[in-house]
């Protein structure tokens, strides 16, 4: 137990109940250490490969298969589960997820999501409450929230998703955004299965881009587009 003025005790057990004591810090983070290494060593038993046991911190109620790889700077947070030949980290954080074979994830946050076979996650990407399908590329400085991915889908750096539905294959070029006026809003976008979303476009909420859709880039859609249209919604040039 840590107090509010920041002195930490234990309980020890009399025989008219429990007393708290003072314990030293360096004791109490001594020990926390002593489990840390513990929890290292049966992974590392049990077929994971480490790089680094010094920078990684892996939480109780977690499960990683064995060809695995845990790289420096990686905390696992806990009721995770990561399946075989993963590579996490370096510099993850992941916490409340399920991520299945394969899966690629780097120096990047993700949290309470799902993640299908071969799903690639490149640096400083931020996930949460999310499933993503099997073969899904994301780029760079991407954010994706309280949304569903399709699988084969490409979605390129610098992107912020959010409430949306994308279906399979779906071309997301780098720097489009879906737009909602709250993360819980109702009104999603949906992204129909081969969609090609251009670079730099904005879907505002709610809104449908059939199959096959094609968004120009640099376009601010508010309407729905048909399957198969080509959508361009942007002022004419003027030099």
């Amino acid at each position: 137990h840590i107090s509010e003025c920041g002195a930490i005790y234990k309980n020890i057990s009399l025989a008219d109940g429990e007393k708290a004591v003072p314990v030293s810090r360096i004791d109490y983070y001594k020990k926390i250490e002593s489990y840390r290494q513990e929890l290292i060593d049966y992974l590392i038993m049990s077929g994971v490969d480490v790089e680094n046991r010094e920078g990684i911190v892996v939480a109780p109620n977690t499960e990683i298969s064995r060809g695995t790889i845990i790289r420096q700077g990686t905390q696992i947070g806990p009721w995770t589960r990561i399946r075989e030949k993963c590579e996490i980290g370096p510099n993850a954080y992941i916490s409340g997820s399920d991520i299945e074979v394969g899966c690629v994830i780097k120096e990047s946050h993700v949290t309470n999501s799902e993640f299908e076979e071969n799903v690639k996650l490149e640096p400083y990407c931020n996930v949460d409450d999310t499933r993503i399908f099997a073969n899904t590329f994301v780029g760079s400085s991407t954010k994706i929230k309280s949304s569903v991915i399709g699988m084969d889908t490409k979605i390129q750096g610098n992107s912020y998703i959010i409430n949306s539905e994308l279906g399979m294959k779906v071309s997301f070029g780098a720097g489009a955004v879906t737009v909602c006026h709250a993360e819980r809003d109702a009104r999603k976008c949906k992204i129909g299965d081969n969609a090609v979303i251009g670079c730099n476009a904005s879907l505002v909420a709610p809104l449908v881009v059939g199959p096959h859709g094609y968004v120009a880039a640099g376009s601010t859609i508010t309407d729905d587009v048909p399957a198969g249209a080509l959508a361009v919604a942007r002022a004419y040039q003027k030099n």
